[in-house]
C-alpha cells in the first residue's frame, strides 16, 4: 500500500514505477523469446518442406528413369519382332519359325533381378511368358490386363498376387503393340528392383544446390549406411569409417523419418556446432533425405534483438521517469485552488471568482471562469425577455405552418409524410381525392397497407421493399402503378426521400407520386412510328441496293459457268480441267463471301473472321492480277510494293478490301484514260499522332494507298463516303456499300482509314495496319491443312436442299461412314425416336419446314442429352452461334461448307467423344 502521507506527484511516481516497469520487463521478456520461437519453427519449417520437395524430386526422377528404361527395353523387342516378320514376309521364314525365334529370344531376356517379356493378344490370352502353366490362358478378368488390352501402348504400374503367396507385388511395365501378331509386348519389373534402374546423376545437382543459411546442406542415406549424396562425404558408408563420428547417423538410420539435433565438426574448423536435421525415409528406394541447418545462424538475429530491447528498456523507464515527476509537479499545485473555487461555483454563488493571476493554462481558464460567470449575471434579465419573445414567434410559426399546410394539401402532386418505420404520417388531399378515402381511413398504417396498393399483391412488396431502402438513407426513384377510386389502373412515377437529422439518422421521408400514364402512351406511340419509319427507310435503302447486289452475283454466275463448260470440254485433259475446277471452287467461295459480306453489313454475320500471320504484298498482286483482267486497258495499273511484311489479318477481308477500293477507283476513272496506283510501304511512328483526325498509337504499321486520277469527290459526298447504303454508282454497277464495309474491316483489324479527294483531279486511300514480328511465335502459320480420316459411324443428314443431301452422302459414304438422309426435321425425328443410339452424330439445316433445326435439336437431346449435332446455317434471326453452343449444339457451321471440311470437323467430334 502506498502511504497515505505522499504528496500526490510522488504516489504518482511512484504508481508508475509499480505498474509499467514490470510490464515492460514481462512484455520484452515474452516478445524476445516469442522471436526466438518463431526463428526456430521457421527453420525447422523450411527444412521439413526442404526434405519434402527434395523427396517428390528424388521420387519424380526415379519415376521418369524407370518408364523411360522399360519404355526402351518394349520398343526394342518390337523392332525384333518387325525383323523377323519382315523375313516372313520375304518368304524366308515360315509363320511359325518366325514366331518360335522371337519367343525365344523374348524369353532369353531378364528386366532386372526378376523381371521379364511376356505378350498377351486383344482377347487377354498369353501369348509368351517365361512361365509355360499359364501360356495360352486367358487372364481378361485382370484388371491391369483389361488395360492393357484397351490402351495397347503405355506406361502402367498395378498389383499383382502370385499363386501360393499372400501379399501383392508392386510392378511396373511399358507395352507396345505389335499389330501383325496381335501381340501386346510387355517389359515389365517388380517396384522392389527399380533402385537399380536409377542413375543419381539425374538429381544429384539439384539435391546439393540447396542451402541454408550459410552453410546448412541436404543430403541422402541408403539403409547400410553408404553416403549416397553428400557434399564431402559421397560413397564413404558411415558405418565402416572412423574419420567422422557416426553416432547421430546411426540415430537417423534406426527411426528413418524425425528430427534431431547434434554437434559437428568440419575438418577446418576448431570445434563442434549444433546443428538440426530433418529427414524422411523413402521405402522404395532404401534411402533417407535430409536437410540440415547449424543452430547459431537461426539464432543469429537474436542477440541483436536483445540488445536492443536493453536499451530501448532503459530509456522508456528513465524518459518516463522524469516526465511523471514534472507533470505531477506542475500539476498538483494549482489543482487545489481550482477545485476549491469550483465548488462554490457547482453550489450556485455566482460571485465566486478565481485568481486569474496564475501561469499558463490555470491563468486563462481562471480568466475563462471568471468571464463566464460575469456572464451569467448579465444573462439573467436577458433569458426572462428571450421567453416573451419566443412566444411571440411561437404564434408566427403556427401561423406559417398553415400556410404550408394549405399548400402541401393543394399540390396536384400526391405527396405524403412518412415514419423511418414507414408509417404514413401526413398525406395531401390529392393523395386522398385520387383514390376516395379520408385522412382518418389512411393515417398511422404501413404505407404499402394503404388503398393505393389494394389491386395488386406484388405492388405491395416492391413499395414495402422501397420504402425499407429509403429507411436506410437511399434516395429511391421508381414507376408502380397505382388504382383510383373508379377502379383504374395508372403508372405512377414515384420518389422515396430520407430526411436526415443532426445526427445523420432519418428522421422521416418525403413521398412524391406523379401521373404518367398519358406521357407512357405517347412514348410508345412514338417509339412505334419510329420503328416503322427505320423499317420504311431500311426497304428503301434494300431496293437501292438490288440492282447492285444483282450484278454482283451475275458476274461470279458468269465466271462459274464459264468454267463449268470449259471444264466439261477438257475432261480427257485432267490437269486443264482441275485447273478449271479450282476457279470454279474460288467463284463459289467468293459468293459465300460476299453473302458473308452483306450479312456482315446488315449485322446479321455470325462468324468471327480467320485471322492470322498474313503476308499482304501476296492478297495485292492476286487482286491486281485479277483486276487486270477485268477493267479497260486504257486504265493503266502502277505497282508500287516496298514491304513484304506480316499483318495479323483475314486473306478474304483483305482481298475483298483491296478489289473494293480498286473497283471504286476504276469506276471513278471510267472509260476515259487514267492511272491506278497501288503503293505498299513500312512507316514508323515513334509516338502517339494525330493522323487522318485519329490518334494513331506509336509504333511499326504497314501503309496501303491505293490512289486514281478519277473524276474525284467534292467535300459533301467525301463527308458521306463511309455511310452506310449511301451511293453514287447507278442501279446495276455493284452492290454500293463497299466503303462501309472497307471502313468496317479496316476497324476490325485495329488499322485506320483516311480518303483525300480533290474534285476533278482524283482520289486517295490511306490505310495503315499494324505490323506483327516477324519472330514472334504464333500458334498457327496460315489456315492448317487437316488430315481427312475415315469413319465407320452412322451418320445422319436433315436437310431440304436434296443436292446437299446426295452430294453428303456421296462423300461422306466415300469416308467410310454410314448415312442416312431426311428431307425435313420431322421425318428425322420420327427415325431417331425408334432407336436413338443408332447414329453417332446428327449433321442438320436450320431453316426447314416444318421443324427447324434448332427444334429438331432440343427433341433430340430430350431423348439423348450427349448426341452430337453439327447446325448448319446460311442466315438466322432467330439462333446465334452462341446460343446454339448454350443449347449444347457441339459445332455451329456458316453455310456453304467444303465437304472436306465437313468430314474433318466430324472427325474431330467423334475422336472427342470417344
Amino acid at each position: 500500500m502506498i502511504d497515505a502521507n505522499f504528496k500526490y506527484r510522488n504516489r504518482l511516481l511512484f504508481a508508475f514505477l509499480i505498474v509499467f516497469v514490470p510490464l515492460i520487463l514481462i512484455s520484452s521478456t515474452i516478445a524476445y523469446y516469442q522471436v526466438k520461437k518463431i526463428l526456430q519453427t521457421n527453420i525447422e519449417k523450411e527444412l521439413q518442406d526442404t526434405t519434402l520437395s527434395l523427396l517428390n524430386l528424388i521420387q519424380t526422377s526415379a519415376a521418369l528413369s524407370i518408364k523411360n528404361r522399360l519404355h526402351a527395353i518394349a520398343d526394342k523387342n518390337l523392332d525384333i519382332a518387325r525383323y523377323y516378320y519382315g523375313k516372313y514376309q520375304s518368304g524366308l521364314l515360315s509363320r511359325s519359325e518366325t514366331i518360335k525365334i522371337i519367343k525365344e529370344i523374348f524369353l532369353s531376356q531378364s528386366v532386372g533381378m526378376k523381371g521379364y517379356i511376356y505378350c498377351i493378344n486383344s482377347k487377354g490370352i498369353i501369348t509368351v511368358h517365361p512361365n509355360e502353366k499359364i501360356s495360352n490362358k486367358n487372364f481378361s478378368e485382370l484388371e491391369f490386363i483389361r488395360q492393357q488390352i484397351q490402351i495397347k501402348r503405355g506406361y502402367l504400374e498395378y498389383d499383382i498376387k502370385k499363386e501360393g503367396e499372400s501379399n501383392k507385388q508392386s510392378k511396373a511395365l511399358y507395352m507396345v503393340y505389335f499389330e501383325p501378331f496381335d501381340w501386346i509386348i510387355s517389359a515389365s519389373s517388380y517396384r522392389e528392383e527399380f533402385s537399380s534402374f536409377l542413375n543419381i546423376d539425374d538429381f544429384r545437382n539439384s539435391i546439393l544446390s540447396f542451402k541454408s543459411g550459410e552453410t546448412g546442406y541436404a543430403f541422402v542415406l541408403s539403409e547400410e549406411g553408404d553416403v549416397v549424396v553428400h557434399p564431402t562425404m559421397q560413397g564413404i558408408n558411415l558405418l565402416r569409417q572412423s574419420a567422422y563420428s557416426n553416432e547421430f547417423f546411426k540415430q537417423i538410420l534406426k527411426e528413418k523419418n524425425g528430427k534431431i539435433r547434434y554437434f559437428w565438426k568440419n575438418p577446418h574448423e576448431l570445434k563442434p556446432r549444433e546443428k538440426i536435421t530433418i529427414f524422411k525415409y523413402l521405402p522404395e528406394y532404401k534411402w533417407i533425405v535430409a536437410s540440415s541447418s547449424y543452430v547459431e545462424e537461426v539464432f543469429s538475429p537474436l542477440s541483436t534483438f536483445r540488445n536492443f530491447l536493453v536499451v530501448f528498456m532503459i530509456l522508456i523507464i528513465l524518459s518516463s521517469v522524469w516526465i511523471t515527476y514534472l507533470i505531477s509537479t506542475s500539476v498538483t499545485k494549482p489543482l487545489v485552488s481550482l477545485m476549491d473555487t469550483l465548488d462554490q461555483g457547482a453550489r450556485g454563488d455566482f460571485s465566486v471568482r478565481m485568481d486569474d493571476d496564475a501561469p499558463y493554462e490555470f491563468g486563462r481558464l481562471a480568466r475563462q471562469f471568471n468571464s463566464f460567470m460575469d456572464q451569467l449575471e448579465q444573462n439573467q434579465e436577458k433569458i426572462k425577455t428571450e421567453i416573451k419573445k419566443n412566444k411571440e414567434a411561437r404564434a408566427v410559426i403556427e401561423e406559417y405552418d398553415l400556410r404550408l399546410r394549405s399548400l402541401f394539401n393543394q399540390s396536384f402532386q400526391y405527396t405524403g409524410l412518412l415514419s423511418p418505420l414507414g408509417m404514413l404520417e401526413e398525406v395531401n388531399q390529392s393523395s386522398l381525392d385520387f383514390v376516395g378515402c379520408t385522412a382518418d381511413d389512411v393515417m398511422g398504417k404501413p404505407f404499402w397497407q394503404t388503398p393505393w396498393w389494394r389491386h395488386d399483391p406484388k405492388v405491395r412488396q416492391q413499395v414495402k421493399a422501397a420504402v425499407e431502402r429509403a429507411a436506410k438513407g437511399d434516395f429511391i426513384r421508381f414507376e408502380i402503378t397505382n388504382i383510383s377510386k373508379d377502379d383504374q389502373i395508372r403508372n405512377i412515377d414515384t420518389t422515396i426521400k430520407p430526411v436526415l437529422n443532426s445526427l445523420g439518422d432519418v428522421a422521416f421521408m418525403i413521398v412524391e407520386g406523379r401521373d404518367i400514364t398519358a406521357y407512357k402512351l405517347a412514348a410508345q406511340e412514338t417509339k412505334t412510328l419510329a420503328v416503322r419509319l427505320e423499317k420504311a427507310q431500311k426497304m428503301e435503302a434494300i431496293g437501292t441496293l438490288a440492282g447492285g447486289i444483282a450484278h454482283d452475283f451475275n458476274n461470279i454466275l458468269s465466271g462459274i459457268l464459264g468454267y463449268s463448260e470449259l471444264a466439261q470440254l477438257n475432261l480427257d485433259s485432267p490437269a486443264k480441267a482441275k485447273k478449271y475446277i479450282e476457279l470454279i471452287v474460288k467463284g463459289a467461295q467468293r459468293a459465300a463471301g460476299l453473302t458473308r459480306q452483306i450479312l456482315t453489313f446488315s449485322r446479321q454475320s455470325q462468324t468471327e473472321p480467320e485471322k492470322y500471320p498474313l503476308n499482304l504484298y501476296l492478297v495485292v498482286k492476286e487482286a491486281l492480277k485479277l483486276l487486270r483482267s477485268s477493267i479497260p486497258t486504257s486504265i493503266k495499273i502502277s505497282e508500287n510494293i516496298v514491304s513484304k511484311a506480316k499483318v495479323l489479318a483475314d486473306s478474304v477481308q483483305m482481298h475483298q478490301l483491296i478489289m473494293n477500293l480498286c473497283t471504286n477507283a476504276y469506276h471513278a476513272i471510267g472509260e476515259n484514260k487514267g492511272v491506278l496506283t497501288v503503293q505498299l510501304q513500312e512507316v514508323e511512328i515513334s509516338k502517339d499522332k494525330d493522323v487522318f483526325d485519329h490518334i494513331i498509337t506509336k509504333g511499326r504499321y504497314l501503309e496501303l494507298e491505293i490512289t486514281d486520277t478519277g473524276l474525284g469527290m467534292d467535300e459533301k459526298i467525301l463527308l458521306k463516303a463511309f455511310d452506310p447504303y449511301f451511293t453514287t454508282k447507278e442501279v446495276g454497277k455493284g452492290t454500293g456499300f463497299g466503303l462501309s464495309m472497307v471502313h468496317a474491316i479496316v476497324e476490325s483489324h485495329g488499322g485506320y482509314i483516311k480518303v483525300e479527294s480533290t474534285e476533278g483531279q482524283g482520289t486517295s486511300f490511306r490505310i495503315y495496319l499494324p505490323l506483327i514480328d516477324q519472330e514472334t511465335d504464333f500458334d498457327f502459320c496460315g489456315k492448317e491443312e487437316k488430315v481427312l480420316k475415315r469413319g465407320v459411324e452412322k451418320i445422319m443428314i436433315v436437310d431440304d436442299e436434296e443436292n446437299i443431301r446426295l452430294i453428303g452422302q456421296a462423300f461422306l459414304t466415300g469416308c467410310g461412314y454410314s448415312v442416312d438422309t431426311f428431307e425435313n426435321g420431322i421425318k428425322a425425328f420420327e427415325a431417331f425416336e425408334k432407336d436413338p443410339d443408332q447414329f453417332d452424330l446428327i449433321v442438320t439445316d436450320m431453316t426447314m419446314p416444318g421443324m427447324t433445326g434448332d427444334e429438331l435439336a432440343k427433341k433430340v437431346f430430350n431423348l439423348r442429352k450427349d448426341m452430337p449435332i453439327i447446325l448448319c446455317t446460311g442466315y438466322s434471326e432467330t439462333v446465334s452461334e452462341a446460343k446454339a453452343l448454350e443449347m449444347g449444339i457441339r459445332k455451329y457451321v456458316q453455310k456453304p461448307v467444303a465437304n472436306k471440311e465437313l468430314a474433318v470437323l466430324i472427325r474431330e467430334i467423334l475422336d472427342l467423344k470417344v
